[in-house]
């Protein structure tokens, strides 16, 4: 060990090849915290506060913690410092996460001064927060007397996890984990059981903060390019040095082994549409500990051999049999616990076969054994894991995070940073044991699932009145503890009511908010540039090239038009692409086709997507040259079909591709029937976790045609269409009729003409100039005509209406949208208007003092519509007025420079978070087909930029102008949609839809 460096002593460092970075691994000698740092070249810092947090009950404790910190602390005692954060800073990500195991504070950023504004905020919440009672009650639960002045519970953690609880796969996910983890701390629920959750005193869950969030228990993990002495002295200075040496909590001890298997059986909510008289079984088995790169490939391997795709052995085997009528949609690893998991499972099942099930698994797996896996499955899922290793990818937050998350699976149960984080090192050993030998994976079936006794068998029913029984328990909890309460008892409780209510309407000083430090507009970083595309013709086929440094991985994007379908054939194109993804041909069957799409490329898709038009008539890629017009291409509805695949496949995968979609022939109707099912089972869960989106759907698709067709493909109109087709086969294999139909819309598919998307490297690209024209030959460019549009617009169309659709659920969701025309030549202004609604009125409105999980604005310029929406909301229909009431009150506001300057900051992140390679390709690829330039975007972000207080109010007034031609849905309980004259004032009619 060397001289301390801020307090910190080297542990080690090493270099990361794989990574072109160096691991730096550090600990404070006084404090224990742990640091690790990856340090390389890229821009995008992130950091992420980690603490292990082992609830030993399902009070939630650690998830209304995660809330809580985050409301103020120290040196930055304001109302909601996270709040401030995202709408002040030019975050590339800011979030908080409760695992069963732990808890994780992560945020990035391009820019290095907001990147310490956002460390040290967050590190000063984690360490030093306020958490007065105020916020537990706010975020976790409370006593509260609703309008009828009757004792009823809320809390945003409380009516998070009721909707939680309202979910069949997420339960189910939930009793299969604790099913083979009794007696430890992943039995229980640690983002908070609801009927549980009133059982958390204050003083435990400051109690709770006191234990685990000190220094010693925690791990910092850095990425990025910032130097790490730069980070440990901030570190140190601003929090380390306030601490005194102190023991860390117990680590979290092995889960006790079970003996021998066990049978279980639970119950979870039914959605509507689900048979009744059919259940969900899964298999569940603890493998070896998650704490090892070694382990989890071994696991991710099993995975991606028995269950990677459709036409996987395992997969294949569930499906032919009569056991169930889907998949489990978890079937596969868990690796975030301090075990891995493994889950095999079907739902649509038989009740009373769940031995008769577990004796065909195991059988089936023997088979496996004693035949040998095919070593084609096996090159497969080598590829599958080598494209998740290789891919330079990016979902909702920088890589960097999953590299996070791979390092604390070992890390926080006590192993080095890096020893559940280097991939790409274990792959190449288990590709050379595989080599040597050749019965792997057939001694990985039999180690992990045939001899493993530590598993059970769950089977999980639905049950209609599963919503009911939890809603009356927490009733019980009111009315009971309503009981003891003494006239003065009474008074006191809704004086605290009271004083809450007032605390959470405080508007922060400007002194307050001068702590949060935030950058200048002159500070802000340029946008990111727009790629170089170029357009050449394969015979009459328009292809767009983008070359990028894509980590030799080559992309193919196939974009068919299909609004010249009508909108009885538009309902089906949604089936009909999940078919397109593995159907039979004239020559193979559905698995075949599965399985060999599966070798030759990383992942092959197939969606439907609606284009808008921006009527922005000067298009680049459309000039100099007549080969391609406008209207061909833009304001469209599309199918893409979508691939990737490794250099040395693109040839084989792209002869493939075309021959599949030339001969498929859509006549296996056991497969159409199970695809079916699939496909509704999907929807028929949709307005438990997505209900957000349904309504929006429903109130956009009245305001323009191409939210219509989204209404078709994604909406209720779509789970209804599911519903009906699904009836008129569910003692039949799918009709003939039917799927006649979809080999009509193959027919007129093939006919339709095509725009291909190209990206890869300059020698991807090469080798696809060579593949493509032999397939290209003798097709056109894409299809004139937009019969859809025309279709729709005598059908969906303004009416003014507040659309309710009942449901089981325990907490709602709402949309309002407001048509708004009058910004069109000031976009970017609204992108300001939308990020302070967001996080400000709706906010404090509907989230704090509403109690719902969410609540945020979803702005669509180029539909000119402009809408807001709840997510896991106690009251939806009161959201209805308190959206409409948050736009009257912008309308007056008073936006000086200081707060203008922030808001401007925090909505132009957007235009300056990295994107990965394909996620540019695809952006630049979606605003050429909205007719969308580059000139039009720096326009745009100018506009951000210059946006003035008066644009603030402006908005709110022409929003306001509209609201005579607002459409509303709400999705709720028949309790909460029972009182509607709050909200219908609003309306010029109300409609009751049946249930979704």
């Amino acid at each position: 060990m060397g001289a301390l460096i801020h307090g910190f002593e080297i542990i080690w460092k090493h270099d990361l090849p794989e990574m072109q970075a160096v691991g730096v691994y550090a600990k404070h000698k006084k404090t224990g915290l742990e640091l690790y740092h990856i340090l390389n070249d890229d821009e995008e810092n992130l950091f992420a506060y980690s603490f292990m947090t082992a609830s030993a009950n399902s009070t939630g404790v650690a998830h209304i913690l995660e809330h809580s910190v985050l409301c103020g602390s120290k040196n930055y005692p304001l109302k909601d410092p996270f709040v401030l954060l995202s709408r002040q800073s030019v975050k590339t990500f800011l979030n908080a996460l409760t695992f069963p195991d732990k808890t994780v504070y992560p945020a990035s950023s391009v820019v290095e001064a907001d990147y310490f504004n956002l460390l040290q905020v967050y590190g000063d919440a984690v360490f030093f927060p306020l958490i007065e009672e105020w916020t537990f009650k706010q975020e976790g639960w409370r006593f509260e007397f609703d309008a009828n002045n009757k004792l009823c519970l809320q809390g945003v953690v409380l009516n998070e996890m009721r909707g939680n609880y309202a979910d069949f796969d997420s339960l189910m996910y939930d009793y299969a984990r604790a099913s083979v983890t009794q007696n430890s701390i992943y039995m229980y629920d640690s983002g908070g059981e609801p009927s549980t959750i009133p059982s958390l005193s204050y003083e435990q869950f400051r109690g709770f903060h006191k234990k685990y969030y000190h220094p010693c228990n925690c791990k910092l993990f850095l990425y990025g390019n910032i130097p790490t002495e730069k980070q440990m002295q901030v570190l140190h200075e601003r929090f380390l040095s306030c601490f005194e040496p102190a023991e860390p909590p117990e680590s979290i001890p092995p889960i006790p082994h079970m003996g021998e298997p066990v049978f279980l059986s639970r119950y979870t909510p039914a959605s509507e549409g689900m048979d009744m008289d059919r259940c969900g079984l899964v298999e569940t088995w603890l493998l070896p500990e998650s704490d090892t790169a070694e382990n989890l490939m071994d696991a991710f391997l099993l995975e991606e051999v028995l269950l990677g795709h459709d036409g996987s052995p395992l997969s294949k085997a569930l499906l032919h049999s009569d056991f169930g009528t889907d998949l489990y949609v978890y079937n596969g690893c868990q690796a975030d616990l301090k075990n891995i998991l493994f889950f095999i499972g079907i739902t649509g099942a038989e009740k009373g076969r769940e031995r008769e099930f577990k004796n065909f698994l195991h059988k089936t797996l023997q088979g496996f054994i004693e035949k040998g896996i095919d070593k084609k499955d096996i090159d497969s899922a080598l590829n599958s894991i080598e494209f998740a290793n290789r891919e330079i990818r990016r979902g909702s937050g920088p890589f960097s995070l999953t590299l996070m998350q791979r390092s604390l699976r070992g890390w926080i149960h006590g192993k080095g940073p890096e020893s559940s984080l280097r991939y790409i090192p274990a792959f190449e050993k288990l590709k050379a044991a595989i080599k040597t030998n050749p019965q792997y994976v057939e001694r990985l079936i039999d180690k992990f699932l045939l001899q493993n006794k530590h598993s059970a068998m769950l089977s999980v029913f639905p049950d209609e009145d599963f919503s009911a029984t939890l809603d009356a328990k927490l009733q019980k909890i009111a009315e009971a503890y309503e009981k003891t309460l003494t006239k003065e008892m009474r008074i006191k409780l809704q004086k605290e009511q009271e004083i809450l209510l007032e605390r959470q309407k405080e508007v922060d000083s400007e002194e307050k908010l001068a702590l949060i430090p935030h950058l200048k507009k002159s500070d802000l970083p340029v946008p990111r540039p727009a790629i170089e595309e170029t357009m050449q013709f394969f015979g009459e086929v328009p292809a767009i090239i983008h070359e990028l440094p894509t980590n030799d991985i080559a992309y193919l994007q196939l974009a068919i038009p299909v609004d010249n379908f009508s909108m009885e054939e538009a309902l089906y194109l949604p089936l009909y692409a999940n078919a397109l993804t593995g159907i039979d041909t004239h020559t193979l069957s559905w698995h075949e086709v599965s399985s060999e799409l599966a070798y030759l490329t990383g992942n092959f898709s197939v969606s439907c997507v609606n284009a808008g038009d921006l009527n922005v008539q000067e298009l680049p890629l459309l000039q100099n040259q007549t080969k391609l017009l406008r209207e061909e291409v833009v304001g469209r509805s599309w199918l893409l079909i979508r691939a990737k695949m490794l250099p040395e496949l693109i040839k084989p995968a792209v002869d493939f591709i075309f021959q599949y979609l030339k001969t498929a022939a859509f006549s296996d109707r056991k497969r159409l029937k199970d695809l079916l099912v699939q496909q509704k089972n999907d929807m028929d869960s949709a307005p438990a976790h997505s209900g957000h989106l349904l309504m929006l759907f429903k109130t956009t698709s009245l305001l323009s045609p191409v939210k219509a067709i989204d209404e078709l493909f994604s909406g209720a109109a779509q789970i209804r269409f599911l519903r009906k087709l699904h009836a008129s086969c569910a003692e039949q294999d799918f009709p003939e009729s039917e799927a006649e139909k979809l080999k009509s819309i193959h027919a007129k598919i093939l006919n339709s003409g095509m725009l291909v998307l190209l990206c890869g490297t300059a020698e991807n690209l090469k080798v696809f100039a060579e593949a493509l024209p032999p397939h290209l030959s003798g097709l056109k460019k894409p299809a004139p005509g937009k019969n859809l549009h025309v279709e729709v617009k005598t059908n969906f169309f303004a009416k003014q209406q507040l659309t309710l659709f009942p449901s089981a659920l325990q907490v709602g969701f709402t949309a309002v949208s407001f048509p708004h025309f009058s910004l069109s030549d000031k976009q970017g202004v609204e992108a300001v208007f939308a990020s302070w609604l967001s996080a400000g009125p709706l906010w404090e409105r509907i989230r704090i003092i509403g109690g719902a999980y969410g609540a945020f604005t979803a702005p669509e310029p180029i539909e000119s519509i402009f809408s807001c929406a709840t997510y896991r909301d106690p009251d939806p229909l009161h959201s209805v007025s308190q959206i409409i009431e948050s736009i009257e009150s912008c309308a007056t506001e008073k936006f000086d420079a200081p707060t203008m300057e922030r808001l401007i900051t925090g909505a132009y992140s957007t235009t300056v978070t990295p994107q990965s390679p394909t996620q540019k390709s695809q952006t630049a690829f979606v605003r050429f087909l909205n007719g969308m330039s580059e000139a039009v975007r720096l326009r745009n972000i100018q506009n951000l930029l210059n946006t003035q207080g008066s644009d603030m109010n402006r908005c709110a007034e022409l929003l306001l102008a509209q609201k005579s031609c607002i459409e509303g849905a709400a999705l709720g309980s028949d309790t909460q949609l029972r009182h509607t004259e709050e909200a219908a004032r609003f309306f010029a009619k109300m409609q009751c839809e049946q249930p979704i």
